[in-house]
């Protein structure tokens, strides 16, 4: 049998939308090993460094914190921890100066430079100073923004598209934080993305 010439048009547009689907999906990919290749090179160069304080050998080097006491502890060779839920022992710290809002989502879901996910933050921590404070609770407008959309289905890509789409491409990341804000005030319901 012939197929006819719509059947053959979807077919082909079905593969063109599936290929497209894959590039941004190796996009993707890509980006992530990327950033946990450079959390990887970052952490061994700090063990690395750090070995001959905490006892000269690879082995002596690996702190283990005790999710109940904030004092590291170290393991000798041969001891035992008797506690086996550990924290994990990475600064709690946002980045100076965000260049888009996919580098807000990174930090948000991932961390950035090795440092902890800002959504796996504690209160104490959040509270951690005032500067510290104030640039959660704005960054927070937009992490709330885009996890609505995610979980919404768009991608994380096409969650900071629509926001952009809204306030302007060409608009800073402060400046859009700052029109977030104005119109969660002006606007209780919410309109935004």
């Amino acid at each position: 049998e012939m197929m006819s010439d719509e059947t053959a048009r979807t077919i082909v547009a079905r593969l063109e939308r599936l290929e497209r689907i894959q590039v941004q999906t190796q996009i993707q990919f890509n980006s992530l090993l990327s950033d946990l290749r450079t959390f990887c090179g970052n952490q061994f160069k700090l063990l690395s460094k750090k070995k001959r304080s905490y006892g000269g050998t690879m082995q002596g080097s690996q702190v283990r914190q005790r999710t109940l006491n904030s004092e590291p502890r170290l393991l000798r060779q041969g001891e035992v921890d008797e506690a086996p839920d550990l924290a994990e022992v990475r600064p709690a710290d946002l980045s100076k100066k965000p260049r888009s809002l996919m580098d807000l989502w990174r930090e948000y879901e991932l961390g950035i430079d090795g440092k902890k996910p800002a959504k796996m933050w504690n209160k104490h921590e959040i509270n951690n100073g005032g500067k510290m404070k104030q640039k959660y609770w704005r960054r927070n407008h937009v992490w709330k923004v885009m996890a609505r959309l995610v979980r919404g289905g768009r991608t994380a890509e096409l969650a900071a598209n629509e926001i952009q789409k809204v306030y302007g491409f060409q608009m800073s990341v402060t400046k859009i934080i700052d029109s977030l804000i104005k119109d969660k005030h002006r606007y209780p319901g919410g309109i935004h993305p």
